[in-house]
């Protein structure tokens, strides 16, 4: 079993990364200033998406290049988000080991938060000792994001990358790019994460006597 932020997770657990700023959030920059003004700026029908992807067993990751400092009001607003009646499902969140402005330069400025996201997604990788990748899906809203993923071991065809409307890119098998969105994606969601067998399902444990990391 593995220990990470502050969850336990079998070796063999199924992970899916998402993004926060510009993916559970409309945009990046506004995502933070909309939440400050206790406005809600969560992209519509995420939630029964990733519930959905809860369901049949799988991890949801919340990987943000927010600063580590940022840690407790990133926990706060993905346990307040509520659409339909529920709420996110629960999961590890990693954020940057930097202060602040070096996240907000890197991500905002600079515009590489994959310096950060791949050099720790490696980093969770190993700690499993299973040979193929936990990681069988993605969701993000840059390049770099998918370009994080993808050297993260996830395969093509189950990266979906969001813009501001929330429209969803996404790779066909055959190469094809596609457009959806998260309500016609819940309703395909089973082709991209079929129900994992009850021995195979996640066991999510989380520690409250530590530290988020």
């Amino acid at each position: 079993m593995v220990f990470y932020s502050r969850y336990l997770l079998h070796e063999d657990a199924k992970i899916v990364i998402s993004d926060v700023d510009g993916t559970v959030t409309k945009e990046d920059v506004m995502g933070h200033v909309m939440y400050a003004l206790h406005q809600d700026y969560t992209q519509k029908g995420i939630v029964r998406m990733y519930n959905r992807i809860d369901e049949n067993g799988y991890v949801i990751l919340y990987l943000t290049a927010r600063a580590v400092g940022q840690m407790k009001d990133t926990r706060k607003y993905l346990e307040g988000i509520e659409q339909e009646g529920m709420h996110m499902p629960k999961g590890p969140i990693i954020c940057s080991p930097n202060r602040t402005f070096a996240s907000l330069i890197r991500e905002v400025v600079r515009r590489k938060p994959q310096e950060f996201k791949i050099p720790v997604l490696r980093s969770i990788s190993d700690t499993f000792t299973l040979e193929s990748s936990p990681f069988v899906g993605g969701f993000g809203n840059r390049p770099t994001d998918e370009q994080s993923y993808i050297q993260a071991g996830v395969d093509k065809t189950k990266i979906f990358i969001i813009n501001t409307k929330g429209d969803i890119r996404y790779t066909t098998t055959e190469g094809e790019i596609k457009m959806t969105n998260f309500a016609e994606l819940v309703e395909i969601c089973d082709q991209f994460f079929p129900p994992l067998a009850l021995t195979q399902r996640r066991t999510a444990v989380e520690d409250s006597t530590k530290d988020a990391v």
